[in-house]
């Protein structure tokens, strides 16, 4: 219960936090009764103190003239050692109501006569003191010096109640509070009538500013009462409210225009507050959402996007309100549920104190300008290279050229001075290595013419059999198989692949006569073509037992006229004919080896029969 209390506890702070939520005509009336109250309370208690000081007063001089005068009476009986008679002269104070006590002392301080009234009971007499009186708590006391002839001979004592001030200030208590009730209940009625002068101008005002607030109808105007101040402020509230239209309507004008604009700019535009809460967006952003504009205030990134791309764009949000500055960023983005490339701008939205208090954000797609920057670096990239081939090509071309044709043209010398000697044998031989030349120089061209072709002459594409094409290249190349005593070993389950038949033909024959040429000195030689599949991707292999590579040159030996053996025969485009006939048809190559006499795994991938 004490708690309750407590806890109910009237402070300064909750009387004005009370008085703050009254109506203005309650204020009125209150302050009137307040003010008027007061002024009465004031007025009749300075009226009581008044009297209260006046009663004591003329009680004080009341008593001081009685007590000189039992002073008088009592000298002869004094002067005669009497106490009876002054007894008696003391009994005559029972007609006075308020006298309690009363005595006479001799000259030596000595008690002479008392009186005491009957419902009194006198405790300690006190001791005699010098002329004068003094109020106490309930009392007036009152000494008197009694004298005969100059010379004192006793004193004189009066102690009366205070019941008769007492008694007049309650009555006059009851009197002005009855006074005060009345004048209460008067300046009440009057403020009700009198708060109106001043509570209706500002009721009508209050209830003018409700209406346009609840209507937002700015055209509404307040009456206007008088020329007071309350005149003055209502003139100048309906002037406010004649701009506020005026602004109203331009802002109103701005807004439909500015909403236009962003509702068929072919962009997406939104808005989201500093914790990353969406307010509103155009109609373009909200059906790539699958929404209307009207659905996505209150959501956020994570009721539309993934977890990652969420947190992504939160991320960005916090940078930028942080920070107050503009940002452009390119971005994934999720479109009808297809991931694209957009352009972002991210703006943050200023209070008139240049606090941040949101996001303005624009963005739009550039999937096409991206793709078209990756194919502009792949171009680049591929223009590199082939620049660099090229320049690799016209090196080779001009050394491996001039070497038979240095030859033929070294032994054409040799060849007439045979002839002029008639050395036959020698002759024979000189032709001999003629032809070697040209031959050599004659597979150079037709390689170089092979590698020339791919992409720009090819057949229409059919479905290839890898099994029945790893046969036919077997079966083409029976002869050094044979010879070098390499067995072959072709799976029979070898998928079926989309591509020109030829140009693949050339691929399996290469990658077979590559194998047979770098046996080494194996003594068991071995081929093996088969396939397996990683991560649904099917691979295709021609693996050999023979001296294999080097790891240093794995990346290189696909490059134009890269030869690691200069010893073996061939003119280096054999392996860069396979990998660009592999990428025309939109597979990858590489190779696998342990490093040298362990062997090597030539793999490939092609699109499967039915795989586009």
């Amino acid at each position: 219960m004490k708690n309750g209390l407590e806890n109910r506890k009237v402070t300064p702070g909750s009387l004005i936090k009370w008085f703050g939520k009254i109506r203005i005509k309650q204020k009125l009336v209150l302050i009137i009764m307040i003010v008027s109250l007061a002024s009465m309370l004031i007025a009749s208690g300075s009226f009581l103190i008044y009297e209260r000081i006046i009663m004591q007063q003329r009680m004080a001089s009341d008593l001081s003239a009685l007590v000189e005068m039992l002073a008088d009476n009592c000298e002869a009986a004094l002067s005669f050692n009497d106490p009876t008679d002054a007894k008696h002269i003391l009994s005559s104070l029972k007609a006075v109501d308020s006298i309690a006590f009363a005595s006479i002392y001799q000259a030596d301080g000595t008690v002479f006569a008392t009186y005491q009234r009957s419902d009194f009971e006198m405790g300690k007499i006190p001791e005699p003191q010098s002329d004068g009186y003094h109020f106490g708590k309930d009392w007036l006391v009152i000494f008197k010096q009694i004298s005969l002839g100059g010379k004192p001979i006793g004193t004189a004592y009066l102690q009366s109640d205070l019941s008769a001030i007492s008694e007049f200030l309650r009555q006059s208590l009851i009197t002005l509070g009855v006074v005060v009730m009345f004048s209460a209940l008067f300046a009440y009625y009057l403020a009700i009538r009198l708060q109106r002068v001043v509570s209706t101008p500002i009721f009508h005002l209050s209830e003018t500013a409700a209406a346009i607030s609840k209507n937002r109808d700015y055209s509404i105007r307040a009456s206007i009462f008088g020329e007071d101040e309350l005149g003055v402020l209502t003139a100048a509230f309906n002037e406010m409210l004649s701009e506020v239209e005026k602004s109203h309507s331009s802002i109103r004008d701005s807004e439909r225009k500015f909403r236009t604009l962003v509702d068929n700019i072919p962009v997406k535009v939104f808005m989201k507050d500093k914790e990353s809460v969406y307010l509103s967006c155009n109609p373009s952003y909200a059906a790539d959402l699958d929404i209307s504009p009207e659905e996505i205030s209150g959501k956020t990134d994570y009721d539309y996007y993934p977890v990652g791309v969420a947190e992504k764009y939160r991320a960005d949000d916090k940078r930028i309100i942080e920070s107050g500055k503009r940002e452009d960023i390119e971005e994934e983005f999720i479109q009808h549920g297809r991931h694209c490339w957009v352009q972002t701008i991210k703006i943050p939205i200023m209070d008139d104190a240049n606090n941040v208090t949101g996001i303005l954000g624009v963005f739009w797609d550039i999937t096409e300008r991206k793709l078209a920057e990756e194919m502009r670096e792949i171009h680049v990239a591929q223009l590199e290279n082939q620049s660099a081939e090229l320049e690799r090509f016209t090196y080779t071309v001009s050394h491996d050229l001039r070497s038979p044709i240095i030859t033929i043209k070294g032994f054409l010398g040799e060849l007439i001075k045979d002839a002029e000697e008639g050395d036959i044998d020698r002759l024979h031989g000189d032709i001999k290595r003629i032809s070697t030349a040209a031959t050599k120089m004659g597979n150079l061209l037709e390689d170089l013419l092979n590698l020339s072709r791919i992409g720009r002459i090819a057949d229409e594409p059919v479905d290839v059999s890898l099994d029945k094409l790893a046969h036919e290249v077997a079966e083409s190349l029976h002869g050094p198989i044979s010879e070098r005593g390499v067995r072959l070993e072709i799976e029979s389950d070898l998928p079926i692949v989309r591509g020109d038949h030829v140009r693949l033909h050339e691929v399996m024959q290469n990658l077979i006569e590559n194998a047979i040429k770098f046996m080494g000195d194996q003594t068991r030689p071995g081929i093996q073509v088969g396939s397996r599949c990683v991560d649904d991707e099917t691979i295709i292999y021609v693996r050999d037992n023979g001296q294999g590579i080097d790891p240093v040159y794995l990346d290189k030996i696909f490059g134009l006229f890269e030869q690691l053996d200069g010893k073996t025969e061939g003119t280096g485009i054999g392996l860069a004919l396979v990998k660009r006939i592999i990428e025309y048809h939109g597979g990858r190559i590489w190779v696998e080896s342990e490093g040298p006499e362990c062997g090597s795994s030539f793999c490939f991938t092609i699109p499967l029969k039915g795989v586009s």
